[in-house]
This record gives structure tokens, C-alpha cells and sequence, in this order.
């Protein structure tokens, strides 16, 4: 390959990524942080699926943007990356308090699902706000870029706000929301695992092996009897085969009368 065709290539990535960056990270279901910046890798996963970017890589994206030098329209910071604030167009998140759109949706792993039904949603860690979608199925294609079968959870907005989730537009394509009570969270059916019902199982097993044992002979104490007064139940241990004293009395009136 040529070194011209190299620089070609270059410059295309690099006006590429401005735009993605600097310009429509929410197309992307990219939301930058207050300084622009978005993870390497939460960009490389989300144009991967696009027409000219299924073999980008982070190695690519470094190796661009520190061979262009002063020329590059990016600026990489540790495992950050960022359009140049100069050259960024970005948005800026304001209240969103509006009646529509009334759902929004988001994708989830299955095996998180149940917790957060159970608890709600709260932004993952490093993060102020949870990405929301009013378009389903941007909300799919979203999480497809890093869970293989997600599932597709929806925000009852009205409810959310009611129950104290404050929400954010920062464009049409992206909502931002604060913790989102579980009431307000819908999605499909939780069932119990097998070792959820396991752990209960075992732990009824542990409840019933602490509790002591009153299948034996010991005198019942009632709250009505006087102090120091005992009523007994039960057999009272007698002559023969710890039968009552009763069988046995009845047992040698009938020998006498023999």
C-alpha cells in the first residue's frame, strides 16, 4: 500500500471519529463525559457493526492519532479518547420534564435483570446518569455491542419522575435519568433460579435443625397454673413397657378376680 493512500486512510479515520465524537456521539448511543472524553473501547464497540469500521481496533486508534501528531482532530488521555474541544459541536444535557415520549428503553444482561427488577436502576459506577432510548430498537442494537441477547426493558417515564428519577434530554436520540425506582421498570417475567430456591431450601433446612427439640417427655408449664405447679401430658411411665399406672392398675384387678 502506498504511503499516500496510508495518509488517505488516516485523515477518512480521523474525519470519522470527529464526527462520532465531536459532533453525533448520541447516533451512536455514546454520551462524552463533562471534559468530551468516552472509553477507547466503548467507541471501538460502538461503530464496530458500521461499514467501514469492522476491523477498527484500539491499537488502530492509538497508533492514528499519535502518528498525526498535532494534525489529529483527537486527543487521547490514558484510556480516554475525545474530539478536540475546539472542533466539537457537542450538546449540552438539560431537565427534560416533558409528557412525551412516555416509555423510554434500555438493554439489559438476563442475569442482572432479576436484581434490578428487585432494586431498580441505578448509573453504573463512574457514571452520573443511566442512557436511555425512546426507539427500541436503538435500545437493542445499543446493548448488542457488548451483551450477545439482551433484554429489552422499558422506563415508565411518568411514573419514574413521580417516584423521584430525575430525567435529562440530551438530544432527541438520548435521555439521561437518575436511579430509577424498580416499581417503574418493566420487562419480562423474573423466574426464581434453581439456586435461589436451593439457598432457601437449605436455609429452612438450618431454621428446623436450630430449633429444640419438644417431642420428648418434659412437663408442660401453662401461664394459668400456680407458680411451682406442673401439669403433665402425655404417658407417665408405669410398670410394664412404660405404660400409664392406670393399664397396670387395671391389669392386677383382673388377675385378682381370677
Amino acid at each position: 500500500m502506498s504511503l499516500k493512500k496510508i495518509e488517505h486512510q488516516k485523515d477518512h479515520l480521523d474525519k470519522n471519529l470527529l464526527y462520532i465524537l465531536g459532533i453525533a456521539p448520541d447516533e451512536y448511543g455514546l454520551f462524552p463525559d463533562r471534559e468530551g472524553f468516552v472509553t477507547i473501547k466503548e467507541l471501538v464497540g460502538a461503530v464496530k457493526q458500521e461499514d467501514g469500521f469492522r476491523s477498527l481496533t484500539e491499537n488502530r486508534i492509538r497508533d492514528s492519532v499519535s502518528q498525526a501528531l498535532d494534525k489529529s482532530s483527537l486527543e487521547i488521555k490514558d484510556n480516554l479518547i475525545r474530539a478536540k474541544p475546539h472542533l466539537a459541536g457537542l450538546p449540552t444535557p438539560r431537565p427534560f420534564s416533558g409528557s412525551k415520549p412516555k416509555l423510554l428503553y434500555l438493554g439489559l444482561k438476563p442475569t442482572v435483570w432479576p436484581q434490578i427488577s428487585k432494586n431498580g436502576l441505578k448509573p453504573k459506577p463512574g457514571c452520573e446518569h443511566s442512557l436511555l432510548f425512546p426507539d427500541q430498537n436503538q435500545a437493542g442494537q445499543v446493548a448488542r455491542r457488548f451483551i450477545p441477547e439482551p433484554v429489552l426493558i422499558s422506563v415508565n417515564k411518568e411514573m419514574a419522575q413521580k417516584l423521584g428519577t430525575e430525567f435529562f434530554i440530551y438530544t432527541e436520540r438520548l435521555y439521561l435519568a437518575t436511579e430509577i425506582a424498580p416499581q417503574a421498570l418493566f420487562g419480562p417475567p423474573v423466574k426464581e433460579s434453581q439456586d435461589s430456591l436451593a439457598a432457601q431450601g437449605t436455609k429452612a433446612a438450618a431454621k428446623k435443625r436450630a430449633e429444640p427439640d419438644r417431642s420428648g417427655l418434659e412437663p408442660e408449664v401453662f401461664p394459668g397454673a400456680y407458680a411451682g405447679t406442673v401439669i403433665h401430658h402425655g404417658k407417665k411411665k408405669g410398670k410394664y413397657n412404660n405404660e400409664p399406672d392406670w393399664k397396670n392398675q387395671t391389669r392386677k384387678d383382673r388377675r385378682r378376680e381370677k
